[in-house]
């Protein structure tokens, strides 16, 4: 097993595209990744180049801020944004990807603008939490959990609330 970071998967699923498909050699994929990044730029594999076999894995989005954060609430956040529109940070693992789109979703229907700052992947995302270098971060509720009590989920992106997270409000209910 080799776990490949970069470019919201990109890296991985170009590298597997490169090698001959022998049947042994498999990669996972990440929806909205794997559909958006061919879209918007050559990132060296097309969607079709890539046969989905085994759906097991459900990661939702979460907007996550350090634990000392001003942003105690997504309202507050929200406020901020309106305040400076484009001056609340947030950053996310990669552009074109869940994170990106999350956050683009986000800002339309809560009518702010933000400005989002991509990551080559996850860690680098989290760090730039952690490190205070943005106001706030796109991750994943997986994320948020290796994060612990370093940093505040403000909301997640589920349909009901997450059981790890079962004070956290969903972005739906808010």
């Amino acid at each position: 097993i080799q776990y490949r970071a970069g470019a919201g998967g990109a890296a991985a699923w170009s590298q597997l595209n490169r090698m001959p498909a022998d049947g042994y050699t498999i990669v996972g994929t990440n929806i909205p990744h794997v559909l958006l990044q061919p879209m918007q730029r050559n990132v060296g594999y097309e969607t079709e180049d890539i046969s989905t076999v085994y759906w097991f894995h459900y990661t939702p989005n979460a907007l996550v801020v350090t634990s000392d954060s001003p942003f105690e609430t997504l309202d507050d956040l929200v406020v901020a944004a309106k305040k400076a529109p484009g001056a609340t940070t947030s950053s996310g693992s990669g552009t074109n990807g869940a994170n990106h789109l999350a956050q683009q979703r986000f800002d339309a229907l809560a009518g702010i603008t933000t400005t989002y700052i991509p990551f080559r992947g996850t860690g680098g995302a989290n760090t730039a939490i952690l490190g205070k270098q943005v106001a706030a971060g796109w991750t994943y509720t997986t994320g948020a959990l290796q994060l612990g009590d370093k940093a505040r989920v403000l909301a997640v992106a589920t349909e009901e609330r997450h059981p790890k997270f079962p004070d956290v409000p969903t972005f739906k209910e808010l």
